[in-house]
């Protein structure tokens, strides 16, 4: 189905995606998708885990990228999102954390109904192109690869669409008039993106000139870093160190 410019993004993940970098080193990548309803213009991110706290900077560094909020965003039922699914015979809720980070941003949340993914075809769409990533097995550091899905991306947005026969880049120049401004820097800020940080062979890793020790375990791994009220957590894609 159409939509007017601004409507709508729809969004998902590719999840757990396996891949072994060039150095040998195993990680386990999600790749998160955006796509705004009436241009098809698309925007992926790498990232480690799917955890709200991920999900919220992502979201936040795709409007700043936009410079825009579009009137609503069509999810699945991730539970970072639903704390009930919306089903055929039941509307389901928002969790409060992502009602409010709705409410910072000014749209509205709309859920599709449970196992009914073609509600939301636009971005299940991209999820095919993302499997290309396979082919890249052993070739990529994990900061190489981050740059491959960026090129991914480009790619996408700059080929014709068969539906509107112009570029997603193209017609974004249109679309960005219809979204909503931004919210303030200081909203913007408490949402802003988590690190990643490779464990050093002392087991440590370094955080704004100080350094932190881990587990030996973690030697030589990468690690997600969030700061979060004056305090560090690390995790191993979902697990908290």
């Amino acid at each position: 189905f159409e939509t007017d410019p601004g409507q709508q993004l729809q969004i998902d993940w590719k999840e757990n995606f396996k891949y072994v970098t060039k150095e040998g080193e195993l990680i386990y990548l999600n790749v998160f998708v955006g796509i705004l309803g009436y241009s098809r213009y698309s925007l992926y991110h790498v990232t480690l885990n799917r955890r709200q706290y991920t999900l919220f900077a992502v979201l936040n560094d795709i409007f700043e990228k936009l410079g825009g909020i579009p009137k609503e965003i069509l999810n699945d039922n991730m539970t970072t999102i639903m704390e009930e699914p919306r089903t055929s015979y039941r509307p389901g809720s928002v969790n409060q954390k992502f009602e409010q980070f709705s409410r910072d941003y000014n749209f509205v949340v709309r859920a599709c109904v449970a196992r009914r993914a073609s509600t939301k075809g636009k971005v299940e769409s991209q999820m095919k192109l993302i499997d290309e990533l396979d082919a890249y097995q052993g070739k990529f550091s994990f900061e190489e690869l981050v740059g491959h899905v960026e090129k991914m991306n480009l790619r996408k947005n700059l080929e014709i669409h068969p539906t509107t026969k112009k570029s997603p880049m193209s017609l974004l120049e249109y679309e960005k008039d219809f979204l909503s401004p931004l919210p303030s820097k200081e909203i913007r800020s408490r949402y802003y993106y988590q690190q990643t940080v490779k464990v050093n062979s002392s087991s440590m890793i370094s955080y704004q000139s100080n350094q932190y020790s881990v587990p030996a375990e973690y030697i030589g791994k990468r690690l997600g870093l969030e700061v979060e009220d004056h305090t560090l957590y690390l995790y191993d894609n979902t697990k908290l160190i």
